[in-house]
């Protein structure tokens, strides 16, 4: 894009055991703007149960990379992960507000056949095998480490306020409007974020 002087803003998925600074770099100068990251876990020891490939040194620093290039940062984090108690999702939570991404996404873990999670869900917790239960509002697997799936649904809401609830954060996103486009965005995030910690209930 850069060499044909193609001029686009554009985004990507990416892994942070696969990036380094000239790659970023040269992804920055090309025009892209945002990197988002399946970054899971605030716990090496859950990395690892997942097979993960991933340090939380590495994801350290991989972000800082990304943010110092003046790309913005989006960080997905999953909660109910095999192996995980509720002190360890609250440290998954402070994790993500340490790294500070410009927008974090926190899921609960869902088994999917043919993968390695469902062959062995019966050895971290229970799972519901009903797939009309399958989407994203609708937790199907219990982790040992939690008593029900109301703790675990509680942690997630619990994630979202933390994260985006903060002053610091807020002010940062406000200083980034420049339009009423941005303030439109920023209303239907609030909105999102309300909807996910469970403050419309």
């Amino acid at each position: 894009l850069e060499t044909e002087n193609i001029k686009i803003a554009w985004s990507c998925e990416s892994r942070l055991d696969l990036i380094n600074e000239e790659i970023v770099n040269a992804m920055a100068k090309a025009g892209c703007w945002n990197m988002f990251f399946g970054i899971e876990s605030g716990n090496q020891e859950l990395l690892d149960n997942i097979k993960k490939k991933t340090t939380l040194e590495m994801i350290r620093k991989g972000v800082a990379m990304v943010k110092a290039s003046g790309m913005e940062v989006r960080g997905s984090f999953i909660l109910g992960l095999p192996g995980e108690t509720p002190e360890m999702g609250k440290k998954t939570i402070n994790f993500a507000i340490e790294l500070d991404p410009d927008y974090a996404q926190f899921s609960i873990t869902t088994p999917f056949p043919g993968t390695e999670l469902w062959d062995t869900a019966d050895k971290w917790g229970t799972l519901n095998k009903n797939f009309k239960d399958y989407h994203i509002f609708a937790p199907v697997f219990l982790v040992k480490g939690y008593k029900d799936i109301a703790q675990l649904q509680k942690m997630q809401h619990f994630a979202f306020r933390k994260f985006y609830l903060r002053p610091g954060y807020i002010l940062k996103r406000a200083s980034k409007i420049r339009n009423i486009r941005d303030i439109k965005r920023n209303l239907k995030g609030l909105k999102m974020v309300l909807g996910m910690s469970g403050m419309n209930n």
